[in-house]
């Protein structure tokens, strides 16, 4: 396979473990890897069955139903079936409905709804009643990530996903809302933490459309028709404009025809639900609660990008080839760290910093990790750094690339206390070697253990993803962000390098520290696009003469005209579209760039302390546990700042200055 490839050529080969890959992702199994996978297919096949036939336990639904307050909810990964995931999926909606009516019985009695602890109680219970669904749903996804080309478990998780039990049941969803709203009357009556939460579930109802059951017939019946055109809009847009498995989009001018007059009627309808909600439109619904209005974003971003941009051209003018695609490329070329970085040095030092900052210990669990989904995946314990250090929360580690796994990385929650990261590693040549890591696997590791700080360390009733409730949104990805800014600091790539068992020189140092500020530079503007784009997008006149690929085209000019995609490409606007689909995260795209503002406005505070004095950084640390994570989903981005910065805005200086822009 190598001698395919001239050696002139920068698109390298290389075999890993049976898999041979190339530079732009195709994946081809060798003669070896097909044996094995098909061997080790049937093996699991035989175990499955054998264990439908003779066992009636099913470890999802054991899953659902552990107390995780009590114990770290571990399974058996490899007797897992698709079977036993839609067969867990039944018997948790039919205990699902009978457990909404017993709860809301319960609370029948208005008495019961005055009392100073009913609000704080009623929470609990609906937390409690949603704890099944939405693990079934955490796992679903799961698996569905981990068997990309399993033609039985994407049937099996695509059914569980598309058939949400909790939010299917909108008539409990109004009674529950009522409920809430009856027992909060007494605003007083309530401790801080549950009147934030109470309000975020309140406000999370009304944007769905809830409060709505108290209108006229006409008015819920022409949401729910607005709500199925707006679910088959977007179903049918992507399908045509995102890449299929084969990495392929349809690209013809008919197709791209048809895409658009289905986003022109999507968006038309999206602003039809925000005016029958009482907004002017998709953007003002989606920004009410966040940090920001979007008068405040936009001036924001501008700045920013403003800067990015005269860094860009600077670079420019220091060089004789004015390609600024050509430049950036350049600039953007691995800078190799592999000799100097492994991937437990890596894990280690990560775990010390960790320590030091928020005082925790990360201790592995192999016999838990033999009974992961594959026998890559590690299983991890997170306890406080106490004498006792009792287990508070788990991740699993899912390290390395394979062909039958997800290739994106990212951290998705399993139970209350237990989550997973999957990342796409190269795996080692032989199973004896140390596992070389690249400069953005490290970053990858560092990023998603920040989302993983940010879920086990909340306490457990605010334990809930930041990325699943609109409201906080803006502040989700503080903490990842502030974990990757530790990578670039000499003192961690030395530490990391040490637990490697190596030294890396100051001038590979330097060369990682100038690439991250060179990637910084475009990311920024193709930050700012997409945020800028996501803004007009969907807050677009209909009367506007002005065509969608029309702005599209104006935007990227104006902000990425350094690397134009073709006028029919609408590839960024089914990005936008993708990640506002089910309302899964509306208008969120700007949230990357604020929260790296804001995160990089609270390391500059470590800085200033000195990275060095032990004493100062366990002062920090345990501030920014405080009030970045103990808080969970009722996180405030500006309580943040003033406890550690001493300032209640948001501003873009730190930021500038830690890129040199």
């Amino acid at each position: 396979n190598s001698s395919s490839s001239s050696s002139s050529c920068r698109r390298t080969c290389s075999i890993d473990r049976g898999v041979t890959t190339v530079k732009h992702h195709h994946v081809v199994p060798t003669t070896t890897s097909i044996y094995h996978y098909h061997h080790h297919h049937q093996h699991q096949q035989r175990r499955s069955f054998l264990f439908d036939a003779f066992s009636s336990r099913n470890p999802i639904l054991d899953l659902t139903t552990k107390n995780p307050s009590k114990e770290t909810a571990t399974v058996d990964w490899t007797t897992v079936s698709p079977k036993q995931l839609i067969k867990a999926a039944a018997q948790v909606e039919t205990d699902y409905k009978d457990q909404a009516v017993a709860v809301l019985q319960s609370f029948s009695n208005d008495e019961g709804l005055s009392s100073s602890s009913a609000a704080k109680e009623l929470l609990e219970k609906r937390q409690g009643l949603e704890a099944a669904p939405q693990t079934l749903r955490n796992v679903a996804v799961l698996l569905h990530q981990m068997h990309v080309f399993d033609s039985s478990w994407i049937d099996a998780t695509t059914q569980v996903l598309s058939s949400n039990v909790a939010a299917a049941h909108q008539e409990q969803a109004a009674d529950f809302l009522k409920a809430l709203q009856k027992a909060t009357t007494d605003d007083t009556a309530t401790d801080k933490i549950t009147t934030r939460l109470v309000a975020l579930q309140i406000e999370q109802y009304q944007k769905r459309g809830v409060a709505l059951d108290d209108d006229d017939d006409d008015t819920r019946e022409t949401w729910n028709v607005l709500v199925n055109a707006s679910v088959q809009l977007e179903t049918r847009f992507l399908t045509a404009a995102l890449p299929s498995n084969n990495g392929e989009s349809s690209s013809s001018s008919s197709t791209t025809k048809e895409q658009l007059q289905d986003l022109y009627t999507l968006l038309s309808v999206k602003q039809k639900q925000a005016e029958l909600l009482g907004y002017k439109d998709y953007v003002d619904l989606s920004l009410d609660g966040r940090m920001m209005p979007r008068d405040e974003i936009e001036p924001l971003l501008d700045v920013v990008a403003a800067r990015a941009q005269t860094a860009m051209d600077q670079l420019e003018n220091n060089i004789d080839n004015n390609d600024k695609t050509t430049v950036v490329q350049q600039q953007q070329d691995d800078v190799d760290v592999t000799p100097y970085l492994s991937l437990d040095g890596t894990l280690l030092g990560l775990f010390a910093l960790c320590r030091a900052l928020f005082g925790i210990v990360v201790t592995e669990d192999a016999k838990g990790a033999a009974k992961g989904w594959h026998p890559d995946v590690r299983l991890f314990h997170v306890a406080n750094d106490s004498e006792s250090k009792e287990s508070f929360g788990s991740f699993y580690l899912d390290p390395f690339r394979r062909p039958t796994k997800s290739r994106t990385t990212f951290m998705g929650p399993m139970t209350q206390n237990t989550v997973y990261i999957n990342t796409n590693v190269r795996p080692p040549v032989w199973d004896d070697m140390s596992t070389p890591v690249a400069l953005d696997d490290v970053v990858s590791l560092f990023h998603e253990f920040g989302h993983v700080l940010q879920f086990l360390l909340a306490t457990p009733a605010t334990r809930v993803g930041l990325e699943d409730n609109a409201a906080t949104l803006d502040v989700s990805e503080i903490v990842p962000h502030f974990m990757e800014h530790w990578v670039f600091e000499a003192s961690i790539l030395q530490t990391l390098a040490h637990f490697s068992g190596t030294t890396m020189p100051d001038e590979v140092i330097q060369q990682a520290q100038a690439q991250r500020r060179h990637v910084k530079m475009d990311e920024t503007l193709r930050r700012v696009f997409l945020g800028r784009l996501e803004l007009e997008l969907f807050s677009r006149d209909t009367a506007d003469d002005e065509s969608l690929v029309a702005m599209q085209r104006r935007l990227a000019e104006q902000y990425v005209g350094h690397d134009l995609l073709p006028k029919s490409d609408l590839s960024p606007m089914a990005q936008l579209v993708e990640a506002n689909r089910n309302n899964n995260k509306p208008v969120a795209q700007y949230r990357y760039l604020l929260s790296e503002l804001i995160s990089a406005d609270i390391f500059q505070a470590f800085q200033d302390a000195g990275l060095a004095d032990q004493d100062a950084m366990k002062k920090l640390g345990g501030q920014f546990k405080e009030v970045l994570l103990t808080p969970g989903v009722t996180v405030n981005g500006y309580e943040a700042l003033q406890v550690l910065r001493g300032k209640d805005t948001v501003s873009t200086e730190a930021y500038l200055s830690l890129y040199k822009l």
